[in-house]
């Protein structure tokens, strides 16, 4: 009679065994940190985007009307170093993040990402922080991959830009539009 079970056959099956255990351990006990860390990216984008809708009424939690969203945000050294460890982090970001280690001195990193809900004429020009607007020259975002001019709806773009303010003190408030379009964000720690 054959026997089924073998001590030779036995051991290295229970040394896998362990492995495989010890790697679903470690990954268990990783993952939370690896959700905390998305969650601070979340936290710091949160602090460093203004948005604006275009032509979009604002009732409540309510918008009505809006042609386009275009939200602003401030890139500073601590989101890059969040940003940079985070697999989570979203491919848009990570993409225009790489564009903070150019910059000029005096100059601030801010990502323009829009998307449209009616056809809408998005011209980064009239882009504007803290009454400073964007010049062609200080766009980072490559042409062939800047999405402007007439845009019909359902598109969503993304770009980078350089824009000369200074030294920007935590805690200021400063204005940041588009156009006639504009609101008040806080510069963050």
């Amino acid at each position: 009679m054959k026997r089924i079970f073998s001590v030779k056959r036995l051991i290295p099956g229970m040394q896998e065994l362990a492995f495989l255990v010890l790697l679903f351990a470690v990954l268990v006990l990783l993952f939370p940190v690896s959700r905390a860390h998305s969650t601070d990216l979340d936290g710091l984008l949160e602090e460093r985007t203004s948005t604006l809708w275009i032509e979009g009424q604002v009732l409540g939690d309510l918008i009505l009307g809006a042609r386009a969203q275009l939200a602003i945000i401030y890139v500073d050294s601590t989101l890059v170093q969040s940003v940079s460890g985070n697999h989570e982090a979203p491919e848009w970001l990570k993409w225009h993040v790489q564009h903070f280690s150019s910059l000029k001195k005096g100059s601030h990193l801010f990502i323009l990402r829009y998307t449209t809900f009616k056809p809408w004429d998005f011209q980064p020009s009239l882009v504007h922080v803290d009454g400073v607007t964007i010049d062609r020259d200080n766009i980072k975002t490559r042409e062939a991959f800047l999405l402007e001019g007439e845009l019909p709806s359902g598109v969503t773009g993304t770009a980078a830009a350089e824009i000369p303010l200074g030294r920007l003190k935590v805690g200021t408030i400063v204005i940041v539009g588009y156009g006639e379009f504009q609101t008040q964000w806080k510069i963050p720690r």
